[in-house]
């Protein structure tokens, strides 16, 4: 079972994702979400991005007191790099949460947004709420 402590993934749907044939989307670990891994800086964020993927301008509006930074590749929003609202962002400034609206972004298990709480307790079991 993967814990979501610091790794979220909210199961909205945002529209049909329009990942290219020969992008692979980034997998969901406990510890991050494909380039992002949590305590990691911006700077090795972008440093570790797949090639056609960049980061785009914070958003200040993504959730009280949480900025964020979207992962972009091709059209898409992969995930977004979740950060302290209000601050000032640097390269050193590290990643406190990875976020994810992307269906096609999951875990091994195939544990992503769009899957019912049903459907992942079937594949890894009782879940646990932490917040």
């Amino acid at each position: 079972m993967i814990p979501m402590a610091r790794v979220v993934a909210l199961p909205l749907c945002i529209g049909l994702p329009v990942l290219g044939c020969h992008d692979a989307p980034p997998t969901i670990t406990p510890d991050g979400i494909g380039a992002a891994q949590v305590g990691s800086t911006l700077a090795e964020v972008r440093l570790n991005l797949p090639a056609g993927s960049h980061l785009a301008e914070v958003d200040t509006r993504f959730m009280v007191d949480l900025d964020a930074v979207p992962v972009i590749s091709g059209p898409d929003t992969l995930y977004y790099l979740g950060v302290p609202a209000g601050g000032t962002l640097t390269d050193a400034s590290p990643i406190r949460f990875a976020i994810t609206l992307h269906e096609q972004v999951r875990t091994s298990e195939g544990i992503g947004p769009g899957v019912t709480l049903k459907d992942a307790v079937l594949r890894c079991g009782r879940a646990t709420l932490r917040y």
